[in-house]
Formats: C-alpha cells, sequence, structure tokens
C-alpha cells in the first residue's frame, strides 16, 4: 500500500478518533474509500506515553501494534459502505519508525449489495527481502460493465454481478544493490458470474471472460524502493516491474501473457513543496478475459474524476503528475493532472487517444510524525466530476 499506518496511530486515547480510510486490501486499492472511521483502536505491547510525552510521536520502546477500526465510507463505484478493518504494524527493531511488516485485512459490504473481505501484507523479514502478498475474496460483486475500448461513452454500460477469488504474491531478494529486490510472483484469479444483463454482451457472451473462469500465473518481478518514506516521500524513487503468464485451471482453454512497468518519482522543491510524478504501461496479450483488462480511471488507474472502469482494455498506459504544499499548521494542498489511454494492443496507442483529467485537493496532517495526511479531492475529466476522500497519498 503506498499509504502506511505507522506505529503511533495505535497509541491509546484514540478511542472514538473520526479517520478516513483510502482503502482496506489491495483488491481495492482503485476505490478510495470516502467516509469517517469511528470505532474502537486497540493496540498491544504499547506501554502509555510518558509524562509530557506528546502521543502522536512514535516511542522507540513500542515497535510493535495492532488496531481494529470499524467504518462507513462512499465511492462512486460502491455508493454507501460500512465494514470493519483490522491492522498489525511491526515496526524495524533499529528504527522503531520504519514499517517492517504491515498486515491489513478486512471487509465490508455496501448499499450496492457488494461484499467482499480482503488481505494486504508488505513484510521485510530480513533487509535483504521484501515480500508482497495480497487478495479478496468476492462473495457477491454487482458493478458495471463498459464495453473494452478507448472511445466508451459514460452512460454506455450494463450490470453485471460476479463473486470470485484473486491472490497473489511477490517473494523478491536483495540483488546488485540494496535498493533492488528481485524474485518471482505468482497469482491465482477465479470468477464466477451470477447475472447479466438481458441481451447485454455478457449475456451474449460476445466477449472473453463473459463465463466463469480461473487463471494461475507465475512470472518474475523486479522493485527499485529509494523513497525517503513510504508514507509521504519527499525524494526518491519507487519502480516495478514484472512480466507472468497465465494458464487456465477452470472454464474456456485460455493462455495470457501480461508485463508492466510502473515509474515513480518524487523530488523536494524546497522545504515546503514535493512534486511527485508516475508514469504506468501494462499490456496483456493472447486469451485475454476482460477481468484482466486494465482501466485509466479512478486513484488505482491514475485519472481522477473518471469512473474507474469506464476506459480498458488490454493495453493502457498513463502519466499523472502532482503538487504537494504545506500551508500553515497540519493543512496542506495538492494539485494535479494526468493523461492516458487504452487500445488493444501497444500499437494501436497514439498521441490522439490520450484523455486528461485534473483537480486539486486539501490535506490535513493526522500524525505529523510520519506525515500520514488525510485528503479530500474534487477531479474533473472526459465529462465527468467526482469526489475523493483518502487516508494517505494516492501513491
Amino acid at each position: 500500500m503506498p499509504s502506511r499506518i505507522w506505529p503511533e496511530m495505535s497509541r491509546r486515547g484514540w478511542i472514538g478518533l473520526p479517520m478516513l480510510c483510502r482503502r482496506s486490501w489491495s483488491s481495492l486499492k482503485n476505490r478510495v474509500m470516502v467516509g469517517l472511521l469511528a470505532g474502537a483502536v486497540a493496540s498491544a505491547g504499547t506501554p502509555l506515553p510518558a509524562v509530557g510525552q506528546d502521543p502522536l510521536l512514535p516511542d522507540s520502546t513500542s515497535p510493535r501494534s495492532w488496531m481494529v477500526l470499524p467504518f462507513a465510507g462512499y465511492t462512486p463505484e460502491t455508493s454507501m459502505a460500512f465494514g470493519g478493518l483490522f491492522a498489525w504494524i511491526q515496526g524495524q527493531p533499529e528504527d522503531p519508525e520504519r514499517v517492517r511488516t504491515s498486515l491489513m485485512t478486512g471487509g465490508q459490504y455496501t448499499l450496492k449489495g457488494q461484499l467482499v473481505a480482503g488481505l494486504d501484507l508488505e513484510t521485510r523479514p530480513a533487509p535483504e527481502w521484501f515480500i508482497r502478498v495480497g487478495g479478496n475474496t468476492k462473495i457477491r460483486w454487482p458493478d458495471r460493465f463498459y464495453r473494452p475500448g478507448n472511445w466508451t461513452g459514460r452512460e454506455a454500460h450494463e450490470t453485471w454481478s460476479s463473486r470470485g477469488v484473486d491472490v497473489w504474491g511477490r517473494f523478491l531478494r536483495q540483488a546488485v544493490n540494496p535498493h533492488l529486490f528481485v524474485g518471482p510472483q505468482v497469482a491465482l484469479r477465479y470468477v464466477e458470474i451470477l447475472e447479466v444483463e438481458e441481451g447485454g454482451i455478457l449475456d451474449l457472451e460476445d466477449i472473453l471472460g463473459g463465463t466463469d473462469h480461473g487463471l494461475l500465473g507465475l512470472g518474475l518481478a523486479a522493485t527499485w524502493d529509494s523513497r525517503s518514506s513510504p508514507v509521504y516521500p519527499r525524494s526518491g524513487s519507487f519502480h516495478s516491474a514484472s512480466l507472468a503468464g497465465y494458464r487456465s485451471f477452470h472454464g474456456p482453454r485460455a493462455v495470457v501473457g501480461r508485463g508492466e512497468v510502473d515509474l515513480r518519482i518524487f523530488r523536494s522543491l524546497g522545504p515546503s513543496t514535493v512534486l511527485a510524478a508516475r508514469g504506468r504501461f501494462r499490456a496483456a496479450w493472447g486469451d485475454v478475459p476482460f477481468t484482466l483488462h486494465t482501466g485509466i480511471g479512478g486513484t488505482g488507474g491514475g485519472l481522477r474524476g473518471i469512473f474507474e472502469t469506464r476506459y480498458a482494455d488490454q493495453t493502457a498506459a498513463m502519466g499523472v503528475m502532482e503538487l504537494r504544499r504545506f500551508l500553515f499548521w497540519r493543512v496542506g494542498c495538492v494539485a494535479f493532472g494526468a493523461v492516458g489511454q487504452v487500445a488493444q494492443s501497444p500499437g494501436r496507442l497514439s498521441l490522439g487517444g490520450l484523455h486528461g483529467a485534473a483537480g486539486g485537493g486539501l490535506r490535513f496532517k493526522l500524525l505529523p510524525a510520519s506525515g500520514l495526511n488525510l485528503g479530500v479531492d474534487f477531479a474533473m475529466g472526459e465529462g465527468e466530476s467526482n469526489l475523493y476522500f483518502l487516508l494517505g497519498e494516492v501513491f
């Protein structure tokens, strides 16, 4: 997760503190949670702060904590959502402010009838290892389906619902440079289609993935991480690349390849300003089901202001720049702009097909010691406008 919950979040005395939850598991990383977290926050192994100590500042004697966070939220994709989140965080023994292990698991139910549970784990069990594991179980997930392509109309969608499992893992080991990690990645995806719109594309099975299907994936991944902080980076970079092959184990026979390059840089423009930039290219080939298509909308896709799955296809490219500035006390602001495009293959991408979105927002520094922010963003793009509430930065 780009936003880390630091150990000081679980200090005693935070019972009933309202806060926002950006996301609770990796499968919903494109969906920014909007809402108030108001609930019991429990901690383990964390002594009470000493007299005169700021309870927001980290204490070197408490490198480990856990918390339970009931929440209510809203996104355009889910409507109102209600659920709970469990998080367990372990800091570096020599530096408790740096997270060594971050585990999040939770579930949510939405007014659209969506029910999902998921898990997201990032751990550094030793300095030379970098392990990421995530996934979700969608018990029921009504959603919008847009025909794949780069020119889909805002209202050109049909309804469908599914259930399934999506899990993945990356097991990376340090190589050549302290910031470089390389290793295998595995994935499993199973989708069972429950309901489709009569007479629609899925009803006519006029698309790959229009019936129940399951895929197993295996590949290689590499990550470069030199960020000054995983919570609010002021300098450094975070780059990743992966290449994987998938083969069906359920449903129609399918063989799929998928590759991705994701580049992120952070530059300090003074004591109060940070410039952040991200570029991502992802492509799939072979018998690609639509559930493996990549979208460019929302926070995960990069173009805030556009519905998450409105533009999606086998190939997607996007770039986003964001200027982050501190104003006064704990208040800051951001301004951002992004462009992106999808296509059936890389050769069909062109400058003439770019979509754009832009917006701005406010930030409130919830935890000064770690730089963790609460945020609200308003963005517009391609005839749409959306409001996003989040915990931490988008990338």
